[in-house]
Parts: structure tokens; C-alpha cells; sequence
């Protein structure tokens, strides 16, 4: 590290620019940068989704929540039962009930809303 340090004062000192070899050290450099800082916030912003969800008490409000922010889902009142439904493989009636609480879905109906939402089985059960 150091030698390539050196290396890139003796050429910026030397002739006022830098070779192709010196340039592509430093976009490597700043993409692993970006790439690092871009998973740390990703990691952030993770957590603070899977505390807002885990606050959330109940499947249904879990549920809703998560329909909430996926942009394909529909607001309450437009379509997002019968969205959901088509979605999963069950009927509408099956989905208001989860939205509205009366029962939660098995496991394995779970792992397909889940897919069908984009979301992981943790963040809904």
C-alpha cells in the first residue's frame, strides 16, 4: 500500500497528470467505497424496517403495514384483497380475514404471501 502511495505522489509530482494505471487504482478505490458505504446503509436501513415491524403486534397489522409500502399493492378500499388473493392462490374472503385479524395463514401460505410480497417469512410472522 504504501508503494502505490508513493507511486501516485512520483507521477502526480512528475509530469502534472496521472497514467491509466494510477487513474484505475483510484475508481477502484472509490467504487469499493461506494459499494461499502451503499451495505452499510442497507444494513440501516434493514434494521430500522425489522424494528418498525416487530413493533407492529399482530399479523394483520404486520400484513398491512408491509402492503402499505410495496408499490404493486393497491390501497384498502382498491383492489387489495382481491390483489393479494390473485397473487397467493386463495381466495379474497381468506385475505380479508388476515387483513382484518380473524385468523392467520399456515406456514406454508405464509411463505407464499411472503413471495408474493417480496418481503421474508420473518418479517410477517
Amino acid at each position: 500500500m504504501k508503494k502505490a502511495k508513493k507511486y501516485l505522489e512520483e507521477q502526480a509530482l512528475s509530469n502534472g497528470c496521472l497514467d491509466p494505471f494510477v487513474l484505475r487504482i483510484n475508481i477502484r478505490r472509490s467504487i469499493k467505497a461506494l459499494q461499502h458505504a451503499e451495505e452499510l446503509l442497507n444494513r440501516q436501513i434493514e434494521s430500522i424496517n425489522s424494528h418498525e415491524l416487530h413493533s407492529l403486534n399482530s399479523f394483520a397489522a404486520r400484513l398491512e403495514y408491509i402492503c402499505d409500502e410495496h408499490p404493486d399493492i393497491p390501497p384498502l378500499g382498491s383492489g387489495r384483497q382481491t390483489t393479494l388473493a390473485r397473487r397467493v392462490g386463495v381466495s379474497q374472503e381468506a385475505v380479508r380475514k388476515w387483513l382484518t385479524g380473524l385468523s392467520e395463514p399456515r406456514a406454508n401460505m405464509k411463505r407464499r404471501l411472503a413471495f408474493a410480497l417480496n418481503t421474508s417469512i420473518y418479517e410477517l410472522s
